[in-house]
């Protein structure tokens, strides 16, 4: 039998607080894009982590139209997020995540839209 190797987690858990009705949106867009045959993402962590590794890139954040309560999530995130993430002060990190998940929810559901229409009209290619 060959020796078990180490498994090493390059993802670290992280407690945040998010608003039930972004997670549903971003539920039925990552669900949306599965119909169509866009396999971005397999669940909201990928989704948010996306979205964190864009704002970390310098994608703007969006405004906050209003303030839904939160739930308790977990959500996974990379060592260079994770540095990122501890560089924020604690009581902003939710509503940074939450405010970048919102920004890139409107650019991402933009492409899907154009890439229904690029399919439609028998184009395969999505511009960025």
């Amino acid at each position: 039998m060959p020796p078990r190797t180490k498994k090493t987690n390059t993802m670290k858990p992280v407690a945040v607080r998010l608003d039930p009705v972004l997670n549903e949106t971003i539920r039925e867009t990552i669900e949306d894009g599965e119909t169509m045959g866009v396999f971005n993402y397999s669940c909201l962590s990928d989704f948010y982590r996306a979205a964190f590794a864009a704002y970390m890139k310098g994608m703007p954040l969006a405004k906050r139209d209003k303030r839904n309560r939160t739930e308790r999530s977990n959500l996974r995130l990379t060592a260079a997020q994770l540095e990122k993430w501890n560089k924020l002060p604690p009581r902003k990190r939710s509503v940074v995540l939450e405010l970048a998940a919102r920004s890139y929810l409107s650019k991402h559901h933009k492409r899907h839209l154009e890439y229904a229409r690029n399919k439609a009209q028998g184009q395969a290619e999505v511009s960025e």
